[in-house]
């Protein structure tokens, strides 16, 4: 019997497309060609995600002690409030502010946090004292969330927070509380072991709403070397700038023991 709900090839689809005025042949083919290719793309995303919620329970997770703003203490366990699942941002947080991969994705997480809210609950940590995080979201007008810091290199050892060359790495990672225990349901784990681009080491910048709208421009993502702008509201001469050297932009002077 035929198959009648099997989805259209993605060439079938992608002659739908409606001529734009002006446009020429040559210009067409292309975008119809390109078009293809981003309907194999929605639909690689869509089978990934489904693959994602697919995966068998993660490790246990030790019900690590953070340190709050105020200078009190919070558990792993209480970040989650009265959802079963903990959205968890670790960001590398320096004397200057956060590194700029970390500020852009926060800075375009902003407007959705009420409606993630409703799913999942969120937080963030860093190494940096969590009163200088808190600060720096405060000046910036960013919206209220939970922000602590790390006490000890067992929760990025567990986690695998430093990369082999010993630098911290911004990481989301997701909580799942399953009765008592808490267990890790997925981590970004795709580093600069891993990439094709050096401009790209992480798949964090696939989650950036700056680098998914770069992406669409003629000129595509700057080098994650260049900040879009300076972000920090500090005097011109106290502005972060990378190391004339190396290239670098200065690195997080704060760790744990």
């Amino acid at each position: 019997m035929p198959h009648h709900n099997l989805p259209l090839s993605a060439p079938a689809l992608a002659s739908r497309r409606r001529p734009l005025a002006g446009e020429d042949e040559i210009y067409a083919k292309s975008r119809r060609a390109l078009l293809v290719e981003e309907i194999h793309l929605r639909r690689q995303i869509a089978q990934i995600a489904e693959l994602r919620r697919a995966l068998p329970a993660g490790p246990l997770v030790d019900d690590h002690i953070f340190r709050k703003a105020d200078h009190g203490y919070s558990s792993l366990s209480r970040l989650f409030g009265d959802s079963d699942t903990l959205i968890l941002y670790a960001c590398d947080f320096g004397s200057l502010g956060p590194a700029p991969l970390c500020y852009h994705f926060l800075a375009g997480l902003q407007g959705n946090l009420d409606a993630l809210r409703a799913h999942a609950q969120f937080a963030l940590v860093s190494c940096a004292p969590a009163a200088d995080v808190a600060n720096f979201a405060e000046h910036h007008q960013w919206q209220a969330m939970q922000i602590v810091q790390i006490q000890d290199d067992h929760f990025i050892s567990r986690l695998n927070l430093r990369g082999e060359d010993g630098n911290f790495c911004p990481s989301v990672m997701i909580f799942k509380r399953c009765g008592p225990d808490i267990r890790l349901f997925w981590k970004n784990e795709i580093g600069a072991n891993m990439a094709d681009d050096a401009d790209t080491p992480s798949e964090m910048f696939d989650m950036s709403s700056l680098w998914m709208m770069l992406d669409l421009t003629p000129s595509g993502r700057i080098p994650q070397r260049q900040p879009v702008r300076d972000y920090f509201t500090l005097p011109t001469d106290q502005n972060p700038r990378p190391d004339a050297a190396s290239g670098r932009w200065p690195r997080p002077v704060y760790d744990v023991g």
